[in-house]
């Protein structure tokens, strides 16, 4: 029912699971063993589970992951206690999720599913699903949606749907998917929700509606000539700008914005040239970049002067990748996919998630995401006899992609690290982190924390952090917390009081 870590109560955590479930008039989830409803001599059995939510009224859903007899019949039921609340609680002409032979993928379809459609019975007849919970099935669905979709496609119901078809039903259920309006735009052409048509540049802008701080999005944009974001209209070259803000090392962006003549970028002038040197200092690999240097008759890069035809003969291209080096691509994105399911079976052996990141890495190390997966779900890990800890796989991730807000505060909470040959304090961190995107708002509390810090040129004080940390996200309790400590603060126009801030942080 609950997950208990070490030094915990499990009781007290059955209890106050238990005790939102009631609040928040939620769908109790019973996972139907075998003695599932079993009496015991705990307090916090599954019998107490089920008593509970059927005494207060609450929507049960059963998951049947056992064979007949159905519903359960439990052992040492001598009594008939355990049998006569499964009879009311869970009668045979209850809706239930059979378990038995689905992936977890699919069992997570399915509750999504029964939980929209309202599936689960109280009292006497069928109800409505809450607000609240139907809500919350609707995001498991657009998210489940959206995990399908990046796996290419698949079956759902006997159907089959192809990626863009999965990331149109998930953006149909949740529109708030920057990441699925990206992948509409970049791979697909575009497409048609809830009867709008959305064509690439359309995407680009409502990707960048939900998470502006999309460097892709951002130059994507640009390519199509710009677009209105927010209400604002930005052209070519602002789009270029306001993808090098994201990230200052962005090699095709700075290649894009010099191919647009140049510009300011955080207060500073780039010529043309200009623009094609810092795209080749940031990745010397960049073919188009080293013609344009060629045409504008060559010039410094790290260091070394480049002559228009030394230019020229780098930006020639390379022979293709050999066929094996492509093979290791996509044997190290298939390990990728594998992990991000939790693991599971190659060849006749099972591998766990953790194993599959390091298969991955072990092929194709330039996975941020992997990197950062094994820092924050696996402690760190050995890739190639190197033992990388947490905080180097962050350290890790942020060398392949410096814009991961998540990655810097989480470096930023291990004391900070050296990222590209720089090290970075942990207020540093912190500072990267909410850089990254303005509305972290667990970014601007751990700022807070530290004191407080310069923010895109402004000053924030401690006090300052926990308020902006609240403006992002009013339900940050420990920003709350936080806030009460220092006297309470003025958060969206309204004045908060030390003792109402503490309250509210226990809400």
């Amino acid at each position: 029912m609950v997950n208990a870590r070490a030094g915990t109560d499990f009781g007290d955590n059955t209890m106050a699971y238990l005790g939102q479930l009631k609040k928040k008039k939620g769908v109790l989830l019973s996972v139907c063993t075998w003695h599932y409803a079993e009496v015991t001599d705990s307090k916090y059995s599954s019998f107490e589970e089920l008593k509970f939510a059927h005494g207060n009224d609450l929507d049960i859903l059963p998951l049947r992951v056992c064979e007949d007899p159905w519903p359960p019949e439990p052992p040492n039921d001598e009594e008939g206690k355990a049998a006569g609340l499964l009879a009311m609680a869970i009668p045979r002409s209850r809706v239930f999720v059979d378990c038995r032979k689905l992936s977890e993928q699919e069992i997570a379809f399915r509750i999504a599913e029964e939980l929209r459609q309202g599936g689960t019975t109280v009292g006497h007849g069928k109800d409505a699903l809450k607000p609240t919970v139907a809500a919350a099935a609707g995001k498991a669905d657009a998210k489940a949606w959206f995990s399908l979709a990046q796996r290419g496609g698949g079956e759902r119901e006997g159907r089959s749907y192809t990626a863009k078809e999965c990331f149109v039903k998930s953006l149909e259920i949740d529109s708030a998917n920057a990441q699925a309006w990206l992948a509409l735009g970049k791979d697909h052409g575009g497409a048609s929700i809830k009867g709008a048509t959305y064509s690439k540049a359309e995407c680009y802008a409502k990707s960048l509606e939900y998470d502006d701080t999309g460097m892709h999005a951002w130059r994507n944009l640009g390519l199509h000539g710009g677009g209105t974001v927010k209400g604002r209209p930005y052209n070519q070259k602002e789009c270029f700008v306001k993808a090098l803000g994201c990230s200052s090392t962005f090699a095709d962006a700075w290649h894009n914005l010099g191919q647009a003549d140049g510009g300011n970028v955080q207060g500073k002038e780039y010529s043309k040239k200009d623009c094609y040197i810092k795209a080749l200092e940031c990745d010397d690999t960049l073919k188009c970049a080293w013609r344009s240097l060629a045409k504008q008759g060559g010039g410094i890069v790290g260091g070394r002067s480049y002559s228009a035809a030394e230019c020229e003969e780098k930006g020639k291209d390379a022979v293709q990748p050999t066929a094996a080096a492509a093979a290791g691509k996509a044997d190290a994105k298939a390990w990728f996919y594998l992990a991000q399911r939790g693991g599971g079976e190659r060849e006749g052996r099972s591998y766990t998630a953790k194993e599959c990141f390091v298969k991955s890495l072990e092929i194709d190390s330039a996975n941020a995401q992997a990197w950062f997966a094994l820092g924050k779900d696996h402690g760190g890990a050995s890739i190639k006899s190197a033992t990388y800890s947490k905080s180097e796989c962050y350290a890790k991730s942020l060398e392949y992609d410096d814009t991961g807000m998540h990655a810097w505060r989480n470096l930023g909470l291990h004391g900070g690290g050296t990222v590209k040959g720089r090290p970075y304090s942990q207020k540093e961190c912190y500072v990267k982190a909410v850089g990254c995107n303005s509305t972290f708002a667990d970014g601007w509390n751990s700022l807070g924390y530290v004191g407080g810090g310069n923010v895109q040129g402004k000053d924030y004080s401690r006090t300052e952090c926990y308020v902006k940390a609240l403006e992002c996200d009013s339900s940050l309790k420990l920003a709350w917390h936080n806030l009460a400590k220092q006297g309470g603060g003025v958060v969206r126009g309204r004045s908060y009081s030390a003792a109402e801030c503490e309250a509210k942080s226990k809400e």
